[in-house]
């Protein structure tokens, strides 16, 4: 990939600015955030159970740690330190829309300007992965209207695929590729 030039930092700051505009739209400027229809509000609820057991006595699933401590994702983490600084848990879920819309966008660029070697193809890349798809099995692709771990994954994906393009004939740097993709899953 050559050097950075004013135009990568324009497309940067535009894909900020979108990225906070599909937040702010998401969120809607609602107080609390309130999510009932997909796994936002499980990965919310469960923040929530871990840090407020007491709350969910008669729960049926939240009442017991041991129905979801299967739960490991860094998404409960996130949720849980947002929702301390916002006062409230569903804003920490929402607030993490912006920063993964932001890496998916770019990282779709940068992998663009890696196979390509064009900013335009890069661009167009970046712009059509972020179309939101829902096919026949289930596996929603592109920008998510909710932060899940899905939409983490996809967002961190191009940043991996990029690196294996780039170096591929580098052997010593495989063990940190095979690593990141560890750490993905």
């Amino acid at each position: 990939m050559k050097k950075i030039t004013w135009l990568d930092v324009v497309v940067a700051i535009s894909f900020a600015i979108f990225a906070l505009a599909f937040q702010l739209q998401r969120w809607g400027g609602y107080d609390p955030a309130i999510f009932m229809g997909s796994d936002a509000g499980v990965y919310t609820e469960i923040a929530a159970a871990e840090a407020y057991p007491n709350l969910f006595i008669g729960d049926a699933l939240l009442q017991r740690a041991d129905n979801y401590n299967f739960y490991k994702v860094a998404h409960i983490f996130a949720i849980r330190t947002l929702g301390w600084l916002t006062g409230d848990y569903g804003k920490g879920m929402i607030f993490l829309l912006g920063p993964l819309v932001l890496t998916h966008l770019l990282g779709y660029y940068i992998l663009g300007r890696v196979l390509y070697q064009n900013r335009f193809w890069a661009i167009i890349l970046s712009l059509t992965t972020a179309v939101y798809i829902s096919p026949p099995v289930s596996d929603d692709v592109g920008l998510l209207f909710d932060p899940i771990p899905g939409l983490a994954f996809g967002a961190l994906l191009p940043y991996l695929l990029a690196a294996i393009i780039r170096f591929q004939d580098e052997t010593d740097k495989w063990k940190i590729i095979m690593a990141c993709c560890a750490g993905m899953i």
